[in-house]
C-alpha cells in the first residue's frame, strides 16, 4: 500500500473512532523540578506533615526536608551519603523506604524505617518538639521494633482492615502480611492472608498494592500474579480467596494502584510492567460499561 493512502487511512481510522466516544476532560499539568540532595540516601521518598504546621514534609532516609519551599533540613539519624557520579558508587544503604505515619496516640507523624528485604523494620518516635529548629544538628532517635523480616521491594503503608489505622503492607517469610503497629516496644503484630510460597514471596519480589477491584467495600491485595479477595467480616486468620491474573509477565512492576480512570463504574489497576526496566499499564476492569473515553493514555 503506497505510504499516502497508508496516512489515510490512519486518519480515517481515528476519526472514526474518536467519533464513538467522549471527548476526554481537558487539563493542564505542569511541573516543576526541585533537586533536595545531590546525593543518594534512599530507595525511596515519602510526604507528611512531620511537624504539624499543617505543611507536608519530604521525608527519606534518614532526611526531613520543611515543607512548603523544602530549603530546610533535619535528620533524626547519623548521615551517610553516598556519591551518584564518580568514585564510591559501590556502596549500599540499608535503607529503602521511610513512611511518615501515625504509629502511637500522640497526634505527631512518626517515621516507619524500611531497610533492605529481609531484615526487621524500626520505627522513630516523633518527640512532638520542632525538628527543624536546629536543623543542622543531628539528633539520634531510639528506633524501635516493627515487623519483622519485611520483604517485598514495593511495601506501602495503607489502612487494609478499615479500622481507619494503617498497616504495613508487605511481604514476609514466604507470605503476603499485614503488619498491626504495636507502640509497646515489642514487635508487631502480622496477619498473614495467602499460603506459604516462598519462591513467589520472596525478598526480593515486585510488585504490590491494594484496592478495591470487585466493588465490595473492602480493600483486596494485588500482586503480579493476580489479586486476593479480602473475605467479608474477616477473622483476621482465614487466607484469602485468590484471583489468577498477570499484571505483569516480566519479574513485577514496582507499586500497584487501583484509580477509578475511565468512569465507567469500577476500578481499573494501574502499574509498571518491570521495575527495573520500561513499560507503564491501564489494566481496564470491564465487568460493567466499558470505557466511554476510548483509550486516552500513552
Amino acid at each position: 500500500m503506497p505510504l499516502n493512502y497508508f496516512v489515510i487511512l490512519i486518519l480515517f481510522l481515528h476519526l472514526s473512532c474518536a467519533a464513538q466516544f467522549k471527548t476526554p476532560p481537558e487539563s493542564s499539568v505542569k511541573f516543576e523540578k526541585l533537586v533536595l540532595l545531590n546525593g543518594f540516601i534512599s530507595e525511596g521518598a515519602s510526604i507528611g506533615d512531620i511537624d504539624n504546621d499543617g505543611h507536608l514534609d519530604i521525608v527519606s532516609g534518614v532526611l526531613c526536608w520543611k515543607g512548603p519551599d523544602f530549603k530546610k533540613s533535619f535528620s533524626y539519624e547519623p548521615v551517610k551519603i553516598f556519591p551518584i557520579t564518580g568514585p564510591g558508587l559501590e556502596g549500599y544503604l540499608t535503607n529503602f523506604s521511610t513512611f511518615p505515619m501515625y504509629i502511637d496516640s500522640d497526634n505527631w507523624m512518626d517515621i516507619l524505617k524500611i531497610k533492605v528485604p529481609g531484615l526487621d523494620g524500626n520505627w522513630v518516635k516523633n518527640s512532638g518538639q520542632n525538628p527543624f529548629k536546629n536543623s543542622n544538628k543531628t539528633e539520634s532517635k531510639e528506633l524501635r521494633k516493627a515487623q519483622e523480616y519485611i520483604c517485598n521491594e514495593s511495601p506501602q503503608i495503607v489502612d487494609v482492615i478499615g479500622d481507619e489505622k494503617k498497616e504495613l503492607l508487605a511481604y514476609s517469610k514466604g507470605t503476603i502480611t499485614i503488619g498491626i503497629p504495636n507502640t509497646n516496644g515489642s514487635k508487631w503484630e502480622t496477619l498473614v492472608i495467602s499460603p506459604y510460597h516462598p519462591e513467589r514471596f520472596s525478598k526480593y519480589t515486585h510488585g504490590l498494592g491494594a484496592g478495591d477491584i470487585n466493588d465490595d467495600g473492602l480493600l483486596d491485595i494485588i500482586e503480579k500474579e493476580g489479586w486476593w479477595e479480602q473475605p467479608m467480616n474477616w477473622n483476621q486468620k482465614t487466607l484469602w480467596k485468590f484471583h489468577a491474573y498477570a499484571f505483569s509477565l516480566e519479574e513485577g512492576g514496582a507499586q500497584i494502584f487501583t484509580y477509578h480512570i475511565d468512569g465507567d463504574g469500577d476500578n481499573d489497576v494501574i502499574t509498571s510492567m518491570n521495575a527495573h526496566g520500561y513499560g507503564l499499564s491501564w489494566h481496564e476492569q470491564i465487568s460493567k460499561n466499558g470505557n466511554p473515553y476510548g483509550v486516552c493514555f500513552s
